[in-house]
């Protein structure tokens, strides 16, 4: 499932270059991961709080990191930004 978010991820990075706004990219982040997340829950038997948490937290990362990136984009803070919120997610997903 890591590698499914990190390949949405980037996906969306480049939907957020696109498009100069970054809802699409937020809304597009969470809806996919949670469409993913419930999938494997349901085929696990977990619990469907574990869903609605994690795509809490899903939509709270995808807001703050899209809009920041719209937000530099064309500055020199634009790829630090990227570079650290990828491997904060990354880093925070693999260790749950």
């Amino acid at each position: 499932m890591l590698y499914f978010q990190a390949l949405l991820l980037a996906l969306c990075i480049q939907l957020n270059l696109r498009c100069n706004n970054h809802w699409p990219a937020v809304i597009t982040f969470v809806v996919m991961s949670f469409l993913v997340q419930l999938a494997i829950t349901l085929s696990l038997g977990l619990s469907l709080l574990a869903v609605l948490i994690t795509t809490s937290v899903n939509f709270v990362f995808a807001f703050l990191y899209f809009f920041s990136l719209g937000r530099t984009q064309g500055s020199s803070y634009y790829w630090p930004i990227m570079a650290a919120g990828l491997g904060l997610y990354i880093g925070i997903w693999y260790f749950i």
